[in-house]
């Protein structure tokens, strides 16, 4: 199935991308247990203190039950071996529910967030050591 869309240009779009095409594939290859994982780690992720502090986006408050609720919806049509239903659901809800959209964002954020505050102080490799934070864009680079 290749199709094109058009994606929202308010400074997301990468995590919106990314986001949006791991779903995706775990939708049409019917990857329940992975997706079941997913949705857990969504939901935890929301518990922490660093998404409670950046709920706020674009002046509505991202409150998560809603995606949860979606992706609990899409999670049973999966199991009832409807993978096409279950792509169009997905589909739809990212293009016409924003606190969905921003939702899936948030937590994509979150976890490259983490990944990063776990590894800024790890080398790249032995060969190449390099402390893992150094290669974050200059810009982003400073004392803390």
């Amino acid at each position: 199935m290749v199709n094109y869309r058009e994606i929202n240009t308010d400074g997301n779009c990468y995590y919106r991308a990314v986001i949006f095409r791991y779903i995706e594939i775990l939708i049409l290859t019917n990857n329940i247990p992975v997706f079941q994982r997913l949705i857990y780690e969504i939901i935890e992720s929301f518990k922490s203190v660093e998404i409670q502090k950046r709920r706020i986006i674009n002046k509505s408050d991202i409150k998560p039950d809603l995606t949860f609720r979606i992706l609990f919806l899409i999670l049973n049509v999966l199991k009832q071996n409807k993978i096409k239903e279950a792509h169009q659901l997905f589909v739809k809800c990212v293009s016409t529910c924003k606190k969905f959209d921003y939702c899936l964002i948030l937590y994509f954020r979150y976890v490259l967030y983490k990944y990063i505050k776990q590894n800024e102080n790890k080398l790249y490799t032995k060969d190449f050591p390099l402390k893992i934070g150094n290669l974050l864009p200059q810009q982003y680079e400073n004392e803390k």
